[in-house]
């Protein structure tokens, strides 16, 4: 049993993805879950809202979101197409943060299982505070106690992530894991903790 499971970006509309769905309401209430970008949109439709095409996409690293919970402006890399609509949202989802250029939604919550998401990407430098969003999920909620390093790209070797590539843009199935360092440096060798479901998400 993992300790989160981490749902993570990709391309195009959703809705599509019926099997990413089930999936995530398969999941939901027994692991911590943490969606990004289209992970962000497939909880909110396991959980019961809508999405629908923006008339402007979100394109850029510079673009402004207020966090709700704090009152603090943050400003976060984006690059979708497709958004939450705020009037289907659940009664058991509250909205985390919002879009100061067009008030979409940008951030939800469950109000009682541990299991949240965000429109933006927080894995990349431009967001700001997006490494404390990662840390929390995995220090706080997942209750993962080891330092931890982010690595993107193919996973070739299930027991030391060796054969990882970095090149993100070189493949169609990039997959979003951890290495979880087990000891002191250069002491003890890296472990990668990952289990891959079929859309394309880490387990942590």
């Amino acid at each position: 049993k993992p300790d989160g499971v981490f749902l993570s970006n990709g391309p195009a509309d959703p809705a599509a993805l019926r099997y990413a769905i089930d999936a995530i309401r398969t999941l939901a209430g027994k692991v911590p879950l943490f969606g990004i970008c289209l992970g962000h949109q497939l909880f909110g439709l396991a959980s019961g809202a809508e999405c629908g095409r923006l008339k402007f996409g979100h394109h850029g690293c510079n673009h402004p979101v207020r966090n709700l919970l704090t009152g603090r402006v943050e400003i976060t890399s984006q690059n979708h197409n497709f958004a939450l609509k705020a009037e289907t949202l659940p009664a058991a989802l509250e909205v985390t943060h919002i879009n100061l250029n067009d008030n979409t939604i940008e951030g939800i919550r469950h109000k009682t299982e541990p299991a949240a998401s965000v429109q933006f990407h927080p894995e990349v430098t431009h967001t700001l505070k997006g490494r404390e969003m990662l840390n929390r999920f995995v220090l706080d909620i997942c209750k993962c106690s080891a330092d931890w390093v982010m690595v993107i790209g193919l996973i070739r070797s299930s027991s030391s992530g060796e054969g990882a590539s970095p090149c993100r843009a070189r493949y169609s199935r990039a997959i979003l894991f951890f290495r979880i360092r087990t000891g002191p440096p250069m002491e003890r060798p890296v472990t990668t903790v990952s289990l891959s479901l079929a859309f394309s998400t880490a387990c942590l």
